[in-house]
């Protein structure tokens, strides 16, 4: 097995639940509007990351997710119960200089209309075919009455290589019918402008689907680990690996879903209200870790997963998850129990389960694809 940066670091964090349901969903398209940027008596000042995005500093209250219908007039509630970060910086991620001010939060500029009450959604045009597939480690649906209120993993950060129009990303998941929210890292040159990988949050609910801040609904709170930052390393085959533990749990004072990415020191960066959601508003019945790709027009060549091998039992040449663990409704940070492959992809796409590896690596599942028939068929 490779070697991992002191990167492996559980989040004790708030307290919380979490899952629901990989169920067969549509996969919804958020319509971009191109639009200025945010007016700016709302920016304190600006940031910008390492690989030249732009961040704008928007006083707390006056952030995009407030701008939902559910939300707006709840503003006074959703006070930041936490501590700005006390003046701790993240390691392999995280705006320069400390980031934004006190009071403010960084949003990443994007071509999204930050100020419309929701986004569009459309269905996916029937034509050209579009290939979209999963390849991850699920719980499984036999027990309707199991509940999750929160999940980790230590997921490997790598750069698979995507076209234009493709996304590839590593990610945690909880779900509860139609309605999920989901973390990690994504390449989605289309949506970030660029190559890297991005740390990322994603929400659906009532026929809503939401990308980090492109529409409303997920509340930034980190004034310095933000939505669209990039890892300042990333893992090699046969070489060093490096990862960011993401951890969702439902926090049992405000009932909201937060989002926390821990590298040796845990970092809150923010929280989906739970009444944005109707299903998974209290619970999750579901949860899954893994892999997952786009590739709308079925373009060639197909978009890498993880680090473009497919699964083996290796962590050293092998995407990985790593620590896995759910909250469920007696304990928190226990292993998964009841879990299955879940995966509708090519055959050059692979997921795969290791079990419980001790306490160095924990729960440990891999997964990962594409160039993969070349290199290790």
């Amino acid at each position: 097995m490779g070697v991992i940066v002191s990167l492996l670091v559980f989040s004790i964090l708030l307290g919380g639940a979490f899952g629901r349901s990989f169920s067969q969903q549509p996969i919804l398209t958020l319509k971009a509007r191109p639009v200025p940027s945010h007016s700016t008596n709302l920016i304190w000042n600006r940031h910008i990351a390492n690989n030249g995005q732009v961040y704008d500093c928007v006083d707390f209250y006056k952030q995009p997710a407030f701008n939902h219908p559910s939300l707006k007039d709840q503003i006074a509630k959703f006070r930041p119960s936490l501590v700005e970060d006390d003046g701790k910086l993240a390691k392999n991620i995280g705006l320069k200089n400390g980031g934004c001010p006190s009071g403010t939060v960084p949003i990443l500029r994007y071509s999204y209309n930050l100020t419309a009450g929701r986004g569009e959604i459309s269905q996916p045009p029937p034509t050209p075919p579009q290939q979209h597939c999963s390849a991850v480690i699920a719980t499984t649906l036999d027990d309707m009455n199991r509940k999750f209120y929160g999940t980790s993993a230590d997921l490997s950060l790598h750069k698979p290589v995507v076209q234009s129009s493709q996304w590839s990303s590593a990610r945690v998941k909880l779900s509860n019918g139609l309605e999920s929210i989901e973390a990690g890292w994504m390449v989605n040159p289309s949506f970030f402008h660029d190559n890297e990988a991005h740390l990322y949050a994603k929400f659906t609910s009532r026929q809503e689907e939401c990308l980090n801040h492109a529409c409303p609904g997920f509340v930034q709170v980190s004034k310095s680990v933000a939505l669209g930052d990039t890892p300042q390393k990333y893992s090699s085959i046969g070489g060093t690996q490096y990862s960011w533990n993401i951890t969702i749990q439902k926090h049992p004072d405000d009932g909201n879903w937060w989002m926390t990415l821990s590298i040796d020191d845990p970092f809150p960066v923010g929280y989906w209200p739970g009444s944005l959601f109707t299903s998974l508003k209290e619970v999750a019945n579901q949860v899954s870790w893994g892999g997952e790709i786009n590739n709308p027009e079925s373009i060639s060549p197909h978009p890498e997963m993880g680090n473009s091998r497919k699964a083996s039992y290796d962590t050293a040449n092998s995407a990985f998850c790593a620590h896995v663990t759910v909250d469920t409704d007696t304990s928190i940070y226990v292993e998964p129990q009841g879990t299955q492959k879940v995966y509708h992809c090519p055959s050059s796409y692979t997921v795969l389960d290791e079990g419980y590896q001790g306490e160095y690596w924990g729960r440990l599942m891999y997964y990962g694809g594409y160039l993969s028939a070349i290199n290790n068929a």
